[in-house]
């Protein structure tokens, strides 16, 4: 027996916008909207057409969308469903909340109580708290994707918190306001939220006109944000509708995907493979065809069948050499939380026959031999138990690892028990990566110097960058002034003396004659490259790699072909995908913010989860993955160009 509440027997939308170039209504319903400012009509997740809308944060919005005086349906008093495709950027805000900056959970959606985010759809006044109506709201940080009505008496009832929509990929979104009963927040057809609104049944709440991209009066713009197939449902939708609706449309999606990447991969894929994948997005496009005769069953198993043979396209050409890359593991002990999401990443790629692992430091949780000693014991007892001892690990120290805290825990007592471990890993005798890494060059001076370059398969070469020792004579942690910087001028970013930027110039020199990549580790990211990462003088508030800032970009920009690994932000997949980082002298290269392994409210949430990298002659392409699920993430994939490949795509890979 087919399913009743499939897609196809859905009451007919008040409300339909697929914005394939306008915001007309397709409902029939004549309930056409009025642009406000230049929103822009952008690639949507199914291949067609979205809008994006984009605001600075502040009363006044300047680009949203109006639909006045909606026929067919009351806003003000009925039940009605919202069902629509949404994908943000920087988590719906033009920048990542600093923390002081940060929404609270359980705040609700007072648009005077938050200092970043917006409106994504409401028919009240949000400037006034206690103006009736009904708003769902893009906030920073733990409050996320937000929706609530608000009574004539005043009184709230809000949800928030729901993470899913903030992490730079398409989700469908709906929401649910049952008068006499509940609002329902669904994500990709899940219930995520609910919160009873039944004491507001009876009540004509707010106006019946809608702001898509900021209130009706055109207040609190969102931040960041496309949206698709918007639509608006008289009535409740269940959750086996707004499901079917859900299962389509990620078939849709997925098909979009792998036809664009298809059309962009680079020659390292065969015409063989190529073909493959041709056969297999037909197919879905056949069951999309008779979709409104398929079950849910059928859908998913197509979905499923599709993604196989996109994997398998995406894995099928073999790289010159391919490397997990990983940030800020904070690896306290054996058995703690980031031990066992480490674990889970090897285990994950124990077959994949990687070369190697890029760690961007913060790998151990403090700077006490103990917990260096520790971390390394971890990462090494891993290797041995899932067969990966060939792996070459290169390591960097991050800020946690050298910050002075007291006499036992500081830059020269921790960098002393790295080098120390690091010999396993990079050492003559190492025991770790054999074969597959050896040590060009090292600057190293104990308690002064820790840098040191290694080529990878007799081609590739990579630096890691350490800072330079400046005297620590006490703890600057609780001293976040101008006077507190004496005491650990380098608690966060680095500082290199004039002979270590020698030797680095005399490094990228030897690295870069014969046009391969260089790969450049540090702990830190360039000023402004990416979000979070601001320069305050104060060092304990800075959020980059310092003071030298300008001086390290022009050593490095005026290369071709690098590419900059660093983390300390927490960042996770979504936050940003590569950068091109500019030198004021000329020159740019590639940086890439590391997913941690820690904890990250910012973007994809679940831990672990980052990239690999796999390097081929002409690009190097990054496939992202979440090592708990086992699940390769691609629409996070992205590829750098080499100097002298084909450009980029127009559109890119995303």
């Amino acid at each position: 027996m087919r399913n009743p509440d499939r897609s196809k027997s859905l009451p007919a939308p008040v409300l339909s916008l697929g914005f394939e170039g306008n915001v007309r209504d397709a409902s029939g319903r004549g309930n056409h909207g009025t642009v406000h400012g230049s929103p822009v009509y952008a690639p949507g997740y199914d291949g067609g057409q979205a809008l994006y809308i984009t605001n600075a944060h502040g009363r006044t919005a300047q680009n949203y969308v109006l639909f006045e005086n909606l026929k067919g349906i009351d806003l003000r008093t009925d039940s009605y469903t919202v069902l629509f495709w949404y994908r943000t950027l920087c988590g719906g805000n033009l920048e990542w909340a600093r923390a002081d900056f940060a929404s609270t959970a359980g705040t609700g959606i007072d648009m005077g109580r938050v200092r970043l985010g917006g409106i994504v759809f409401s028919n009240q006044n949000t400037a006034d708290p206690a103006a009736p109506g009904m708003s769902a709201a893009q906030l920073t940080q733990a409050a996320f994707f937000a929706a609530g009505v608000t009574g004539l008496d005043g009184a709230h009832r809000d949800l928030d918190g729901v993470a899913d929509p903030q992490d730079s990929r398409w989700h469908q979104v709906a929401v649910v306001y049952q008068r006499d009963g509940a609002l329902r927040v669904y994500v990709d057809g899940v219930p995520v939220k609910t919160v009873d609104i039944a004491p507001f049944e009876g009540q004509s709440l707010g106006v019946n006109s809608l702001g898509l991209g900021a209130d009706v009066l055109g207040q609190y713009g969102l931040g960041n944000a496309y949206i698709d197939d918007f639509q608006i449902y008289p009535g409740v939708l269940s959750q086996t509708a707004i499901r079917a609706n859900y299962h389509l449309g990620r078939l849709k999606a997925l098909v979009a995907e792998a036809e664009r990447r298809q059309t962009q991969v680079g020659p390292e894929y065969t015409p063989a493979a190529k073909n493959a994948m041709t056969k297999a997005i037909q197919t879905a496009q056949a069951k999309l065809a008779n979709a409104a005769a398929a079950e849910d069953a059928d859908l998913i198993l197509a979905y499923d069948a599709l993604k196989a043979a996109f994997d398998a396209f995406l894995l099928s050409p073999v790289p010159r050499l391919s490397m997990l890359l990983l940030g800020d593991m904070h690896i306290g002990s054996a058995g703690d939380a980031r031990a066992k999401a480490l674990e889970r990443v090897l285990q994950d790629v124990t077959g994949l026959g990687l070369d190697g692992m890029v760690n961007v430091g913060d790998f151990a949780n403090n700077a006490t031999a103990g917990a260096t000693d520790a971390a390394y014991q971890v990462l090494e007892d891993l290797l041995t138990k899932y067969g990966l001892t060939s792996l070459q690990m290169l390591a960097c120290f991050g800020n946690h690892e050298i910050n002075y805290e007291n006499e036992k825990e500081n830059y020269l007592v921790s960098t002393a028990r790295y080098w120390a471990n690091l010999q396993r890993h990079i050492g003559e005798n190492k025991q770790f990566g054999r074969g597959v890494g050896v040590l060009d060059d090292k600057w190293y001076e104990a308690g002064k110097h820790y840098c040191y370059g290694m080529t990878l398969k007799g081609r590739y070469h990579f630096l890691v960058l350490n800072t330079d020792y400046l005297p620590q004579t006490g703890s600057s942690k609780n001293v976040p002034d101008e006077s507190g910087n004496a005491l650990d001028p380098i608690r966060h970013g680095v500082h290199f003396d004039d002979e270590t930027f020698e030797w680095i110039d005399k490094m990228m020199t030897q690295y870069s004659a014969d046009g391969l990549p260089i790969f450049i580790i540090n702990h830190f990211p360039f000023i402004d490259s990416v979000p979070l990462s601001y320069f305050d003088p104060v060092i304990v508030k800075d959020n980059s790699i310092g003071g030298q800032d300008a001086r390290i970009r022009a050593a490095l920009a005026k290369y071709d072909n690098v590419v900059y690994f660093c983390g300390h932000l927490h960042a996770a997949l979504g936050m940003s995908g590569p950068v091109q980082v500019i030198s004021a002298g000329g020159g740019s290269f590639t940086e890439l913010n590391l997913p941690s392994l820690k904890s990250s409210a910012r973007g994809y949430r679940n831990i672990p989860a980052s990239w690999i990298m796999f390097v081929y002659d002409r690009e190097i392409v990054l496939r992202a993955r979440d090592f708990a699920a086992g699940e390769w993430l691609t629409q996070y994939d992205a590829v750098i160009p080499l100097k002298g490949a084909a450009p980029e795509p127009p559109g890119g890979w995303r």
